[in-house]
C-alpha cells in the first residue's frame, strides 16, 4: 500500500519544512488540513487523532518549558550577579597561593591542618617555579594555621617585586605527604563580568568568584597582615622574621 504525505494528498505546496523547524503553528495548520481533507467515509480513527494531539501537546510543552528555563537562566543570574554586588568593599577568604609581592610587603597564608600530622612543609616559589623559601611549621591541630612570609628568601636576601606562589605540604607519622590548599584573605575591590562570567577584583587582579570561601566584615580578616591578637612570639619567628602561629579566631559573623 503506497502511503503519501499530508501536502500531496491535500494539495498543499511550498517547501518541505524540516523535522526540527515544524513549529507548534505550522503543526496546527497541517492537522487542521487534514481534518478538513480527510474521506467522510474513512475518517481519521480516535486512536489516530490522540496520537496527533498529544504530540502537538507534547510539542507545545517542549516550547514552554524551553521558554522557562531561559527566564530562569536570566533570574538566576541576575540573583549571582547581584549576590556578587554584596561582596564588594569585604575581606573574604580565597583559595588562591599567588601573590604579587611589592618591597617591603608581608603575605600572609592559611591552610587546614590535619590532626594526623606531625609537621608542615611550607615552600615559597617565584615566577619561574624556583624555590626560594622554605621552612617547617609544627602540624596535628584542628582548624587553620597561617604563616607570614615577609619577602626574603632562606639567605635572607630581600626578593624584588614579582609574582610568587606559596603550598603546603603535610607529612604524617609515616614520613608520607599530602598536599593542603593554600588561601589568602583579602579586600574585595570591584566584581568583572568581563567574558561571561563573575570575577572578583583583588590587587587589580581577576579571580573567579567560586574562589571565595569565606566572607567577613572589613578589618576581621586579617587583610593587613598583621596579627590579630596581642602574643609573645619570640618562639614562633624564624631567622627571618617570617611568623607563624595558630590562626587567631574561628567564629565568623554571619557565618559559621
Amino acid at each position: 500500500m503506497e502511503v503519501s504525505s499530508i501536502s500531496s494528498s491535500y494539495g498543499i505546496t511550498g517547501n518541505p519544512v524540516e523535522n526540527d523547524e515544524i513549529t507548534e503553528e505550522t503543526f496546527l495548520q497541517l492537522l487542521t488540513v487534514q481534518l478538513q481533507h480527510q474521506d467522510p467515509l474513512q475518517p481519521a480513527s480516535d486512536l489516530e487523532f490522540i496520537q496527533q494531539m498529544a504530540t502537538f501537546a507534547s510539542l507545545e510543552q517542549q516550547r514552554i518549558t524551553n521558554d522557562n528555563l531561559e527566564v530562569l537562566q536570566i533570574y538566576q543570574s541576575s540573583i549571582n550577579n547581584s549576590n556578587a554586588l554584596g561582596v564588594v568593599g569585604k575581606d573574604v577568604k580565597i583559595a588562591d597561593p599567588t601573590v604579587t609581592h611589592q618591597e617591603g610587603d608581608t603575605h600572609t597564608f592559611i591552610f587546614q591542618d590535619d590532626p594526623e600530622a606531625v609537621r608542615a612543609h611550607f615552600e615559597v616559589r617565584n615566577e619561574i617555579g624556583r624555590v626560594i623559601y622554605t621552612s617547617q611549621l609544627p602540624a596535628g591541630f584542628e582548624g587553620e594555621q597561617r604563616f607570614q612570609w615577609n619577602g626574603f628568601d632562606d639567605e635572607g636576601n630581600r626578593m624584588p617585586p614579582g609574582d610568587y606562589t606559596a603550598s603546603i605540604r603535610l607529612e604524617n607519622a609515616e614520613g608520607s605527604y599530602f598536599n593542603s590548599p593554600v588561601f589568602q584573605t583579602k579586600r574585595i575591590d570591584g566584581i568583572s563580568w568581563e567574558g561571561g562570567s563573575v570575577n572578583v577584583m583583588v590587587d587589580g587582579n581577576r579571580i573567579p568568584i567560586e574562589s571565595v570561601v569565606e566572607v567577613y566584615e572589613p578589618g576581621y580578616g586579617g587583610t593587613d597582615n598583621s596579627s590579630e591578637e596581642e602574643e609573645d612570639t619570640s618562639q614562633n619567628n624564624d631567622p627571618n622574621g617570617n611568623f607563624k602561629t595558630r590562626w587567631p579566631f574561628q567564629v565568623i559573623p554571619g557565618g559559621k
